[in-house]
Order: structure tokens, then C-alpha cells, then sequence
């Protein structure tokens, strides 16, 4: 009877430390977590961040930028969420202007959006390039693919001519998407066309002043023309 005992009150015990670690970790997991201003709001509990147009446009950059391949769909949903829940106001015009600048016009398949976020995981150049030429054959329509090739072919295997002309015609067809805009205008910046690339990231800053690429473009090229004013400035006086 003793031993009956002793043996329910190890396992007691042993039960009780199992759901005490697990608790430790899954708190470690929450606190790594908390890092991200989304997952912050999303792991109070707190029904909020449904309701808040801007976590919803967080969310959808987020999902974005970490690559991840449901990024088109779900992104885009978040997207149309902030913009109802925002209508009329700063934040839901600035997720209209994701959509309609950032996230593809037209619907693209979930194998052609996986195969886009495998190439820019990949870190073989010759791999990715195949991968996005094939997301180009898959889906003429889905630009980010175009962007990303093009970027490839001017800045690491010097087919400048070919970039260009696919950011060219993506501008052409497709002229409220800002990338193009973005990578004709650091590689104009490369070559020492200071002016050439401002003036592609104007454009860029007009269609979504929001992105942070175009206005890290943006910022980086003003200061350098301020900084030319002021040294030519300085050798005149």
C-alpha cells in the first residue's frame, strides 16, 4: 500500500514538472517571439488586432518580407481588411496603396508564388534565375518574379541590356508597381547617374512614399545631392 503511494506521488510530481517545463518553454518561445510589434499584439489575446487596420497591414508586410509563400494570398486579404477597416482614413489608403503598388494586379497560382519564394531563398545564382524564368512562363502577369530576375541580371551577372528592357516593359505595363523604378534607379546610382536615379525613385516615392525600400532610396539619394550642393557650395566661396 505504501509503495502503491509513493509510486502515485512520483508520478504526481513527474506530471507536475512536465507541465511546469512545458510552460517555460512555451513562455521562452512567446518572449523570442514578442520581438515582431505583430506577434506582440496577436500573442496578448486580445481580439484588437483584428480590428486594427494598421496590424493588418504589418501583417501583410511581414509575411512579405520573411518570404513566406503564402504571402500573395493571405497578404493580400490583410491588405483588403485594412483598407475596409480604414476607409477614409491615412491608414486605409496607405494599404490601397500596397495593393495597388506592392502585391500583384492579377491573381497568380499558389505552385507559381512558392516556386518565386524558392529562388530567392536559394543562394545559387544559376538556380534562382531558372526558377523565376519559370515563373515568368508559368504566369506572364506575376511581376515580382520579373523584378527579382532582372535585378539578378544587372547587378551579379552583367547582362545589364536584358534587366533593363524586363524592368522597362514591367514599367510599361504594369506602371503603379514600384520596384522597377526601384532597381533602375540603384543602378543608376552604381554607375554614378546621381540625377537618372533620383529621378526613377521620385516616381517611386509618388506611387507608395510607405515602402521602405523606395524611401531608404529615396532618403540616401537626397542626402547625397544636398551633401554635392554643399561642396560645390564650399569650392565656390
Amino acid at each position: 500500500m505504501g509503495l502503491s503511494t509513493s509510486k502515485n506521488m512520483f508520478f504526481t510530481r513527474l506530471g507536475m514538472i512536465t507541465v511546469l517545463v512545458l510552460a517555460l518553454l512555451g513562455f521562452l518561445a512567446a518572449s523570442y517571439q514578442i520581438k515582431s510589434p505583430v506577434a506582440r499584439v496577436m500573442l496578448s489575446g486580445s481580439p484588437k488586432w483584428k480590428s486594427d487596420a494598421s496590424n493588418h497591414i504589418d501583417i501583410a508586410i511581414e509575411l512579405m518580407n520573411a518570404n513566406d509563400p503564402t504571402y500573395v494570398s493571405e497578404g493580400k486579404a490583410h491588405l483588403e481588411k485594412a483598407a475596409e477597416l480604414g476607409k477614409g482614413t491615412p491608414t486605409g489608403e496607405k494599404a490601397k496603396r500596397f495593393l495597388r503598388c506592392n502585391w500583384p494586379v492579377e491573381p497568380v497560382p499558389n505552385e507559381v508564388v512558392l516556386l518565386h519564394t524558392q529562388a530567392i531563398a536559394s543562394s545559387d545564382i544559376k538556380k534562382s534565375d531558372e526558377l523565376w524564368r519559370e515563373c515568368i512562363r508559368r504566369c506572364p502577369s506575376f511581376e515580382h518574379p520579373q523584378s527579382c530576375l532582372a535585378m539578378h541580371l544587372i547587378f551579379l551577372e552583367g547582362k545589364k541590356d536584358e534587366g533593363v528592357k524586363i524592368l522597362e516593359n514591367l514599367i510599361k505595363t504594369k506602371p503603379n508597381y514600384v520596384r522597377p523604378y526601384v532597381r533602375l534607379s540603384q543602378m543608376e546610382e552604381q554607375e554614378g547617374h546621381y540625377k537618372k536615379a533620383l529621378n526613377y525613385i521620385e516616381c517611386a516615392m509618388k506611387l507608395n512614399p510607405d515602402d521602405f525600400v523606395v524611401s531608404d532610396q529615396a532618403y540616401r539619394l537626397r542626402s547625397l545631392r544636398k551633401l554635392a550642393r554643399f561642396r560645390q557650395q564650399e569650392n565656390s566661396d
